[in-house]
């Protein structure tokens, strides 16, 4: 099979890509913020490879494409007390 399966038959899962993301932005800050719009599998925040430090982007891969689809229309414009810095939200 394809592994991870989960009830199988469902949606396939979608990923956003979240720019504009805090160096110090926590992953459970991410999750609180996008987690209103559908069921979270996975928070993703690159980190630099010789730095440590994250890349200022992340990925928010939900469990439908719908749920996805849903975040993009309404999350960009929440505000938000992650940093001062305005997200821009994109579907990948």
């Amino acid at each position: 099979g394809r592994g991870g399966g989960g009830g199988g038959g469902g949606e396939p899962r979608s990923s956003l890509l979240v720019r504009n993301i805090g160096r110090v932005t926590t992953k459970e800050e991410i999750r609180e913020l996008f987690e209103s719009e559908g069921e979270i599998v996975d928070v993703y925040l690159p980190k630099d490879y010789y730095t440590g430090e994250q890349r200022g982007f992340g990925f928010v891969e939900y469990k439908t494409e719908a749920e996805a689809e849903n975040a993009v229309r309404k999350v960009p414009y929440a505000s938000t007390t992650l940093d001062t810095c305005r997200r821009a939200v994109t579907l990948m």
